[in-house]
């Protein structure tokens, strides 16, 4: 295969590990500018499994398994990350909307319209609907009970 031709193709192999989000844009800018440089480029081997090594000239490191990944992280750091499950953000929402009541009642009334957002997140799933309002209703009054709170705080100060 010519020079040319390999040089495409490894653009193409990095473009689509770009779209299917094993690599971010920086890293494929970097890994198009080596190639593009044509400084110690890096080979890409593709298993039927869809997982991807990614070695360069110098790196004879072998897999241990079909379904390993091996990524030099000192050439071509990646962050693997998986999406939060639905159940772990309703518990993310649960919990920030509580938080923002006990901060509205202690600090900041203000934080009860955070928490009035996160009860309404909540309401618009039918799992958590329940939930939703209460933390609507949380929040509601602990920004009230906050503000009589501090107006009575700075009228005893005053």
């Amino acid at each position: 295969m010519a020079e040319s031709e390999e040089i495409h193709v490894k653009l193409r192999e990095y473009k689509q590990l770009l779209d299917d989000g094993v690599i971010n844009k920086d890293e494929f800018d970097d890994l198009k500018k080596s190639v593009l440089d044509n400084l110690n480029t890096p080979m890409l081997e593709k298993n039927d499994n869809k997982s991807v090594n990614v070695k360069t000239g110098e790196d004879n490191i072998p897999s241990h398994n079909e379904q390993s990944q091996f990524i030099d992280r000192s050439t071509n750091p990646v962050i693997e990350s998986k999406p939060m499950s639905e159940k772990d953000k309703n518990t993310l929402f649960i919990v920030l909307g509580y938080l923002c009541a006990a901060i509205a009642v202690l600090l900041i009334p203000v934080f009860g319209a955070g928490g009035v957002i996160f009860g309404y997140l909540l309401t618009r799933k039918s799992k958590t609907h329940t939930n939703g309002v209460i933390i609507i209703i949380v929040n509601i009054a602990a920004a009230i009970i906050g503000m009589l709170f501090w107006m009575m705080v700075l009228s005893l100060i005053a």
